[in-house]
């Protein structure tokens, strides 16, 4: 299936792009239909702008390594990988995950989301 996500290919520059990821998730690890994802002040911005050691803006071209950020996820499990026990499709997670519509992630860093909480807090629980 296809999914968006945001990746950047120079230092201040983000694109929303379409990304291939697999209809059913590998063992042991989740797919998530994100709601909200949240930013990360830190190590994001600073990736971002390219001041980072990794990312720095001395090269401005990372066409060969793009920068495709992630932080933290809210939204709804719409699969698990064989194993995958603690979560079942249609569960409310959050956890680390990246700025996508659709991901991949590793159950070992999300917890459930009760109702009474929306996914924008929840968002910003990492």
């Amino acid at each position: 299936m296809r999914a968006l996500r945001v990746a950047a290919y120079a230092p201040l520059s983000m694109e929303l792009e379409s990304a291939e990821v697999p209809d059913t998730p590998p063992p042991g690890m989740l797919l998530v239909d994100a709601h909200t994802t949240a930013i990360s002040a830190g190590t994001e911005i600073a990736n971002f702008r390219g001041i980072t050691t990794y990312r720095s803006a001395a090269n401005p071209d990372w066409r060969a390594d793009p920068y495709v950020p992630g932080y933290s996820v809210a939204g709804a499990v719409r699969a698990v990988g064989e194993g995958v026990t603690r979560f079942a499709p249609g569960d409310r997670v959050c956890g680390m995950g990246p700025h996508a519509s659709v991901a991949v992630v590793d159950p070992t860093s999300f917890v459930r989301v009760p109702d009474t909480v929306s996914f924008d807090h929840a968002a910003m629980t990492t």
